[in-house]
This record gives C-alpha cells, sequence and structure tokens, in this order.
C-alpha cells in the first residue's frame, strides 16, 4: 500500500513530488486512476480529517470528474495542483460546498511529438 500523506498543503506537494519520481509510463497510469475517480485516489493516498471526509462524502460525482480530469492533465505534465485548505467547518455550516476550483491550460505538441505547456490547478477546500 502507497504511503498516506495528510491533505494539506504541504502533503499535497509531497505526493506530488513522489509521483514525479515515475517513470512517463507509470505517472500516466497513475493519472488515469485519478481521472476516474479522484475522490477514492483521495481516500487510498491521503490521511483525511472528519470535516475533510465529510466534505468529500458530500461532493457531487460532477465534482469528482472535474477535478479528477483537471488534476490528472496537471499530473501527466509534472505540473504541480497547488492545494489551499480554507476553513472547512465554516463552509459546512450552511449547507452548501464552497469548494473552488481555478484552472488554467496552455498545451501544445512540439515538432518532435511531445506534450507541451503548463497546466494549473488550484483547490480551494
Amino acid at each position: 500500500m502507497a504511503r498516506k500523506y495528510p491533505l494539506t498543503s504541504e502533503g499535497v506537494r509531497a505526493k506530488q513530488e513522489e509521483l514525479f519520481k515515475l517513470s512517463d509510463e507509470k505517472l500516466q497510469e497513475q493519472a488515469v486512476v485519478i481521472s476516474e475517480d479522484y475522490k477514492n485516489w483521495i481516500l487510498q493516498n491521503f490521511e483525511l480529517t472528519d470535516e475533510q471526509l465529510k466534505t468529500l462524502e458530500e461532493t457531487p460525482q460532477n465534482f469528482n470528474y472535474i477535478v479528477g480530469w483537471q488534476s490528472a492533465s496537471a499530473i501527466i505534465n509534472r505540473d504541480y495542483v497547488e492545494f489551499e485548505q480554507t476553513q472547512m467547518r465554516s463552509n459546512l455550516s450552511n449547507g452548501r460546498n464552497k469548494t473552488t476550483i481555478e484552472g488554467t491550460a496552455e498545451v501544445g505538441v512540439d515538432n518532435n511529438g511531445k506534450v507541451t505547456g503548463k497546466v494549473g490547478i488550484k483547490i480551494k477546500c
């Protein structure tokens, strides 16, 4: 079983550094897993607080797909997904999930067929 990291800014960065040590092929395999079931991948790779777990469980399936696909795109390109933890208790108190995702993508293919560009993802929970 893979090492679990805390679901914090530092833990997310440490997990990504672990992923970036993989070969391109192995990294792409992980990206596919992330894109197919982001929530489950988070549960398998991170230690969540009770509040984080509740928030993750309450997020709709379309959130799972959006964050999974965007995160997988960044990981394949070896770009970091920035994770910012905010006050989760206040987010849960009004019954609405205030998790936000900010993303940018500049992707192309060079003359040798190598994918180039930058994918920027910032997740605020």
